[in-house]
């Protein structure tokens, strides 16, 4: 993106599709914000912080 019209473009797609969009119902965080840092394996295992 070097010229005016590509930048203006690209902000005009963003804010037409958020670059994609979000797929779920609601536009709020995923997880509560007590739950804490964690991390959620493929295979199940899930690891927390702390």
């Amino acid at each position: 993106m070097n010229t005016t019209k590509e930048l203006e473009g690209a902000f005009s797609e963003y804010q037409r599709t958020r670059f994609g969009g979000w797929p779920f119902d609601r536009q709020g965080p995923v997880h509560a914000r007590d739950r804490g840092r964690f991390a959620s394996y493929p295979d199940g295992r899930l690891e927390t912080g702390g």
